[in-house]
């Protein structure tokens, strides 16, 4: 059995290589092409690599398989060979002649267009088809849909071509339904809720995405948690893990992030390892302010390691690298920290790379940075440039990451970004304790074409008024740290037909534009320029209005130009609660029209937060002056007002030099105000971001100009008037909402009260 079955093998070997030698020995007299329909029989020659009178080979027929197979032009190949004649069959891949997508509404169909890998124009591939169905349902889950739904259909259109439809099914977002901690002692649960950025899914979140499952934010939760834990002296503080449940409905998920708070430690020693031979140390110890025993907060001593950099760069070391070296002593709960001056290696910026941002222009970004290619590696500026993207507040999400190249003296700086809108209408109604109930409707693009300017246009309608406005501003005017703003308005306020209560027996129309250049000098300091052009025109009953009145009436034009200085080291913007803030600004009027003055105001504010920044104290004074010059008198609608959000528990106008006849106030040329107020939580959940006020109020305005002979006929002191009162503030997405109750304690008996005031503003 054994020696016929060697047999039979020998026998068939040999049958092969006889074929193969006669096969071999045999040419190519003649080829032939079947089953292409759009591909030309002179390409697919091409890529099998065979012509008539070559000699013929199995190595060259599998070599010509194998080429046509990794053209993706087709589904099916078949090479055979007889008698000299090369028949070659072939079935095209069909050809995408277009990608739609249905049932998407979240996810616009061009951003998905740009995500995926099937494309009209080319062969179809079902790997590919595959691959872009997983890559649809990620970017939906990215965005916290996880029950979606994607499947591929495709539909033949003749000719070997198909349209490839992507059915989609978004399904609800999936919230954050709780979220838990274990392992915090020291910390309740709501305590660090506030803390994370991830938030519970509530039914007064329906403006925000922060209530979604995204693993990103889940990691940037942990490092906000650390260092929280790490300022408030627990050095030892580690984010064990964060787990995700998704409920099995799909519906939300429950997050739990397990912590190991660690011990709270002190200040030991505070020294400097200085390595820097033509620096003195005390020039770095200057900036070291705490003191030992104090409670340990990691987040000063970076601050100080920070300072310590920019003042070495301002020196001729901007390669220096200064860090704290933390040293806990675990039995005696102290940190030593030794803060080290290092001499490192100069690395530069090799490439910026930035990715996902399908409307922003490139160099919109690029310039937050305030660093670019081949610049010195600094790591202060690039953290200083990715807290500038992100205050853009054009992007949902934000990576940037410091990645090494192949040559050790080059780094590059990735960004990958995720876009959200920057535009919104609004429709508000509301009420305005200076002018009644009001309805507004604007419109606002805070990234203008991809470009970074900022458009604005509204009209409001109020009980006795109606102003229209509308403006562009360039932050980066010419690509430099200038910002160039051109606004026009035109008012019209007709404020009452009596006397008293806060109302005035006249009208006035208001039409002009303004337009102002600002730039930086440093990034706590900012100055302003602008030019104002508008005119006037005052109107009212000839035989009632105060003889101070009549003689305002008529068309006026001011042309004036101004600059203020800004010095800005508050922690926010929209709701400080540490730093202060000072502006100073000057204007004069006679650069053209008929109009003439000079003003002047100075505006201060303190703020100080205690009790882990629950409580907040603000300080704050103004002061103004305003003078006719040339000759002139100030007019009416030039001078200032104090009263509602300047002097509350007063009327808009409430005081003031008045008329003693008609009662009625027309403002007046020199005040001084100061204030104090006390912001404290009133045991609301904090997602409400609604805080309660206590706020004490004074100040005085006197003097107004006239060209009556009789100035004795209206009322004019320096008296001081005080004020107390209660409220509460309301952060919204759109503006804080703040509602105050004012008392006057100290008034004159002509001064008008106003108990109730409301403002929407995000002046501070």
């Amino acid at each position: 059995m054994f020696v016929n079955k060697v047999i039979r093998l020998i026998f068939l070997a040999s049958s092969l290589f006889v074929f193969s030698y006669a096969v071999a020995d045999e040419k190519i007299t003649k080829i032939v092409v079947h089953g292409n329909q759009r591909i030309q029989t002179s390409t697919i020659e091409e890529y099998i690599g065979l012509r008539e009178g070559q000699q013929f080979s199995l190595e060259s027929q599998n070599d010509a398989v194998k080429s046509l197979y990794a053209t993706s032009l087709f589904e099916d190949v078949s090479i055979n060979f007889a008698n000299g004649v090369l028949r070659v069959d072939v079935k095209e891949t069909p050809f995408v002649s277009k990608v739609t997508f249905t049932g998407n509404s979240k996810i616009k169909s061009a951003i998905l267009t740009n995500e995926i890998s099937t494309v009209a124009g080319e062969s179809l591939r079902k790997a590919k088809l595959r691959a872009d169905v997983e890559k649809i349902k990620e970017m939906y889950k990215r965005s916290g849909r996880f029950s979606v739904n994607v499947n591929s259909k495709i539909e033949e259109q003749g000719n070997n071509a198909v349209k490839v439809i992507f059915q989609i099914t978004e399904g609800p977002k999936t919230g954050v339904k709780s979220i838990y901690f274990a392992g915090n002692a020291n910390y309740s649960n709501s305590e660090l809720r506030s803390v994370i950025m991830t938030k519970e899914s509530k039914w007064f979140r329906f403006l925000e995405t922060n209530d979604t499952y995204d693993p990103d934010r889940i990691e940037y939760d942990k490092h906000l948690l650390t260092k929280f834990y790490n300022s408030v002296g627990f050095a030892d503080f580690n984010v064990i893990s964060v787990t995700a449940d998704l409920l099995p409905t799909k519906e939300g998920f429950i997050l739990t992030y397990s912590v190991d708070e660690g011990n709270k430690y002190q200040f030991g020693n505070i020294t400097v390892n200085n390595k820097l031979k033509n620096v003195a140390t005390e020039e770095v110890e200057k900036f070291i302010s705490q003191k030992k025993g104090e409670t340990f907060n990691l987040d000063a001593m970076e601050s100080i390691a920070e300072k310590i950099t920019s003042y070495l760069g301002s020196r001729g070391y901007p390669q220096v690298e200064v860090y704290p070296d933390i040293k806990p002593n675990r039995e005696a709960r102290i940190v030593d920290v030794v803060i080290v001056v290092d001499q490192a290696d100069k690395i530069f910026i090799n490439k910026i790379n930035i990715e996902g941002n399908l409307k922003t222009e490139d160099h919109v970004i690029r310039r937050q940075l305030r660093i670019a290619e081949g610049d010195i590696f600094n790591r202060s500026k690039i953290e200083k440039g990715e807290q500038n993207i992100r205050n853009l507040d054009y992007f949902d999400k934000l990576m940037l990451k410091i990645a090494p190249t192949d040559r050790r003296d080059r780094y590059d700086i990735n960004i990958d970004v995720e876009e959200k809108s920057t535009s919104s209408i609004g429709l508000d109604l509301g009420y305005n304790t200076a002018g009644g109930p009001f309805g507004r409707i604007s419109f606002l693009e805070r990234n203008l074409l991809g470009t970074g300017k900022y458009l604005n246009a509204g009209i409001q309608v109020g009980k006795k008024s109606i102003s229209y406005y509308g403006g562009v501003t360039n932050p980066h005017f010419l690509d430099k740290d200038l910002s160039l703003g051109v606004n026009f308005f035109r008012t019209q306020d007709g404020r009452g037909s009596g006397f008293g209560n806060g109302e005035q027996n006249y009208s006035k129309t208001s039409t002009g534009g303004k337009t102002s250049i600002g730039y930086d000098i440093t990034d706590d300091l900012s100055h302003e320029v602008e030019y104002l052009l508008k005119q006037d025109k005052l109107s009212g009953p000839s035989d009632s209005a105060s003889v101070f009145i009549k003689e305002q009436m008529g068309k006026f034009t001011t042309s004036a130009i101004g600059h203020s200085l800004t010095y800005d080291r508050t922690d926010s913007r929209i709701l400080p609660k540490n730093g202060y803030l000072i502006v100073g600004s000057q204007e004069f009027a006679g650069v053209g029209g008929n109009t003439k003055y000079l003003k002047h105001e100075l505006d201060g504010k303190y703020f100080k937060s205690f009790v882990e920044n629950k409580y907040t104290l603000k300080l704050s004074a103004a002061a103004g002056h305003i003078k006719g010059v040339s000759g002139k008198k100030v007019r009416i609608s030039d001078r200032f007002n104090l009263g509602d959000a300047s002097l509350r528990g007063f009327a808009p106008g409430g005081i003031g030099p008045r008329d003693k006849k008609t009662d009625e106030g027309f403002g007046g040329q020199k005040y001084y105000t100061v204030s104090s107020e006390l912001n404290f939580p009133l045991g609301l959940p904090q997602e409400f971001n609604v805080t309660g006020a206590v706020f004490a109020d004074a100040g005085s305005l006197w003097d107004a100009d006239s060209k009556s002979s009789t100035p004795e006929g209206f009322y004019n002191d320096k008296a001081l008037r005080a004020s107390v009162g209660f409220g509460f503030i309301w952060i919204t997405k759109i503006a804080p909402i703040k509602v105050y109750w004012g008392f006057p304690m100290k008034k004159q008996k002509y001064d008008e009260k106003q108990t109730f005031h409301i403002q929407f503003s995000t002046n501070l």
